[in-house]
């Protein structure tokens, strides 16, 4: 899953504590911040506090939360708050004990989508009249659940008519 993160402020003192070495690792991982290098004698690390990039959560992720390494998930475009605290989500206005505010990204369509031609709706249908029309050639563009209905309604498409 991909998210957009700003490293934080306390990111320069904990490479204080890991090195050059992994700052070195750093720095060729994300080249994309452009980092600046490390320079030999100097005691602490260039600033990076604020820089923002997109990384893969389960990999980029992983190395900086193994290495203990501060950032933060950043809203942007396509992504949505994970927790579902009104005030953070409408006010913006966390409270005291609200969860901190997670972004993640919800989906990336893929050109297939724009081959789409033809568009139905599948009111309360049930699983045999959905493979039917599965069968016939049509896939599934979103399952939209009604409120008091047993079954779900299908939004389909076709490539061609």
């Amino acid at each position: 899953m991909l998210a957009v993160i700003e490293l934080e402020f306390s990111v320069r003192e904990r490479f204080e504590k890991l090195g050059q070495e992994i700052y070195a690792e750093f720095c060729e991982r994300f080249s994309e911040l452009n980092p600046e290098p490390w320079k030999e004698g100097e005691v602490k690390p260039p600033y990076l506090y604020g820089r923002q990039t997109t990384i893969e959560l389960e990999d980029d992720g992983v190395w900086l939360t193994r290495h203990e390494l501060p950032f933060a998930i950043k809203r942007f475009k396509g992504a949505y708050y994970s927790d579902a605290s009104f005030e953070r989500r409408i006010k913006n206005k966390p409270s005291a004990d609200s969860p901190p505010a997670t972004h993640i990204q919800v989906a990336i369509p893929n050109l297939a989508l724009l081959e789409i031609r033809t568009v139905q709706v599948l009111e309360d249908a049930c699983t045999d009249r959905l493979q039917l029309e599965l069968d016939d050639g049509w896939r599934i563009l979103a399952v939209c659940p009604p409120n008091s209905q047993r079954r779900p309604d299908y939004i389909m498409g076709k490539t061609s008519a």
